[in-house]
């Protein structure tokens, strides 16, 4: 007789939360950190100006900074069907959907092709940021260790 599996809570214990958010956070973060640091000295590299550089910077941090804007409809607009965890895991999937036209895209001739797909990505990558913060505060315990 074969019993079914339940699948496996990851936020049911301490150990478990950390290990899912320590993994989520650095689903979003890793690209995003090669957008705002190591990016920049490929561009430059390449002969990109300057303040072509930074205007694009600004492009990438603007949805960081408005990520209030939407964070709220993150938290609220949920069915029994799409909750948090359906925000987060379609949040990855538009990033990583937005990175696919960079395979093709040669910075310095078709620079406004790059910009508009990573200008996409980071609004995905703070939506799903947004998504985690609501998902965390949601399964951790109030006064536990992980708080």
């Amino acid at each position: 007789m074969t019993r079914a599996r339940r699948p496996v809570d990851l936020t049911a214990t301490t150990g478990g939360r950390r290990l899912l958010f320590t993994g989520l956070y650095f689903c979003e973060g890793a690209p995003i950190g090669f957008l705002w640091w190591a990016l920049p000295s490929v561009l430059r590299s390449r002969g990109v100006d300057t303040a072509v550089i930074g205007a694009l910077l600004g492009w990438l941090v603007l949805p960081w900074a408005l990520k209030w804007v939407w964070a709220p409809l993150v938290d609220r607009v949920r069915t029994q069907r799409f909750g948090l965890r359906a925000w987060i895991t379609a949040a990855q999937l538009g990033m990583a959907a937005s990175l696919v036209p960079l395979l093709l895209v040669d910075p310095l001739e078709d620079f406004d092709r790059l910009a508009t797909a990573l200008v996409f990505h980071a609004v995905f990558a703070s939506t799903q940021d947004a998504a985690i913060d609501a998902l965390m505060i949601r399964v951790t315990p109030a006064g536990s260790a992980d708080a």
